[in-house]
């Protein structure tokens, strides 16, 4: 573990990443939750393997979800196998579409619409 290290430090350690982990346990509260450093992932490029948060369901092939450590092994196993230039310009075009901006500009286009429905 390497314990602390400074945002602005972070890119270049998720550079030298092959693969995003989000090995989460399944729980009531990651049942009902969103990690967004999944998006810091897509958006270096990296391909996803999560565990215990169905939310992130229906990311794939970008984002991969585990349920037990041999889902979670063969899970690995398989994106790594498969990274491409395609597959990182693929992903980080994923990311972009999930930037805070984005987020924002969809959540007010539905609140907008409601209202003006």
């Amino acid at each position: 573990m390497l314990g602390f290290r400074p945002y602005d430090e972070l890119p270049a350690y998720v550079s030298g990443f092959s693969v995003g982990l989000i090995p989460y346990t399944t729980s009531p509260y990651t049942r009902n939750c969103s990690p967004l450093k999944v998006f810091e992932y897509l958006a270096a490029g990296k391909a996803v393997v999560a565990s215990g948060v169905p939310e992130l369901g229906g990311m794939e092939p970008d984002v991969t979800l585990a349920d037990g450590p041999e889902e979670l092994v063969a899970a690995l196993e398989a994106a790594l196998s498969a990274d491409s230039p395609e597959a990182v310009a693929r992903r980080q075009e994923l990311a972009k579409k999930n930037t805070w901006d984005a987020r924002t500009e969809r959540l007010l286009d539905l609140v907008g619409g409601r209202l003006a429905g």
